[in-house]
């Protein structure tokens, strides 16, 4: 067992590091060469380099101590760095999926129905001129073409009449009724930590997977954040924040589809196994199992 804790330990000690302190010293690294050299020497070595062979200089002339304490100060800032990205990359994911029923989600899904409803508009007039007289050809490619690009702008915005603020609040909500649909299970939220515990480990570890690639995609949105905080230091962090929201906006919608599908097979497979392990009697109706387990955990009035 101890060996056991020493192995996670080492696991959870190796995430830290390449997940929060490495992105954060980079960040950290970005900040001291924008307060060095600011705007206006945002890219040149030459100045950058006469500032730390000065700094370092006076540095020596003092004591050892104090690049003891640089290098202290710089581990703490890169960890700090870390920790707010990774809290920024949570608030993303709480905006991901914010009730659309309450301000500014609701404003925002009224602004995305409009753009939805534009571009359907679109689509359909195009699909309307593209119905030739018989006989006629000319132009027909033409027609086909505009049709597939507008009709991807309209599934980039959804592939139906919006009823969340975002994709991955509608992959997830998806998730929420098929279950209630199949299994008559109402609220996943409660069963999901007792499903998780029966869950294989194989599928608890692609589960895990699937839920830190889905964090790691938020966090690239918090990066970005304060990369363009940096940029009012040092020009050139803005470049770095546009490419953390480009990645990030890439990798949300496939690793939240990934999550809710490793979710999805989870409950199609072992639903049943919590229902056995509960004590609950398995119906014949696939349909009344959800309700049988939420019988088990909702105390009785």
């Amino acid at each position: 067992m101890t060996s056991l804790f020493a192995a996670l330990g080492s696991k959870a000690a190796d995430r830290w590091v390449q997940v929060l302190l490495l992105p954060g010293l980079f960040f950290t690294a970005a900040m001291a060469v924008g307060l060095l050299s600011g705007q206006r020497r945002a890219l040149s070595p030459p100045y950058l380099a006469a500032e730390l062979n000065d700094l370092t200089t006076r540095s020596t002339a003092h004591s050892a101590l104090v690049g003891v304490l640089v290098a202290v100060g710089v581990s703490l800032a890169s960890a700090a760095a870390g920790l707010l990205a990774d809290a920024l990359g949570s608030a993303v994911q709480m905006f991901w999926t914010w009730p659309s029923h309450q301000p500014p989600a609701r404003w925002l899904l009224r602004r995305r129905r409009k753009r939805w409803q534009k571009a359907a508009d679109r689509l359909r007039a195009a699909i309307r001129a593209s119905a030739l007289p018989p006989g006629e050809t000319a132009g027909e490619s033409r027609h086909e073409g505009r049709i597939a690009l507008l009709r991807r702008r309209l599934h980039r915005i959804g592939p139906a009449w919006p009823t969340c603020t975002t994709r991955i609040a509608e992959r997830f909500g998806a998730t929420a009724r098929r279950t209630e649909e199949l299994y008559g299970l109402s609220d996943l939220h409660l069963v999901w930590p007792r499903l998780h515990a029966v869950l294989p480990e194989q599928l608890q570890a692609t589960i895990a997977s699937a839920r830190a690639d889905y964090a790691a995609s938020a966090r690239l949105a918090g990066w970005g954040v304060m990369y363009a905080a940096a940029a009012s230091l040092w020009w050139p962090a803005a470049i770095v924040a546009s490419a953390a929201f480009l990645a990030c906006r890439i990798r949300a919608k496939p690793t939240a589809d990934r999550l809710a599908d490793v979710v999805d097979t989870a409950v199609d497979l072992h639903l049943g196994d919590l229902a056995e392990k509960l004590g609950a009697e398995r119906p014949d109706d696939v349909r009344l199992l959800g309700t049988r387990i939420l019988e088990r955990l909702r105390p009785t009035p």
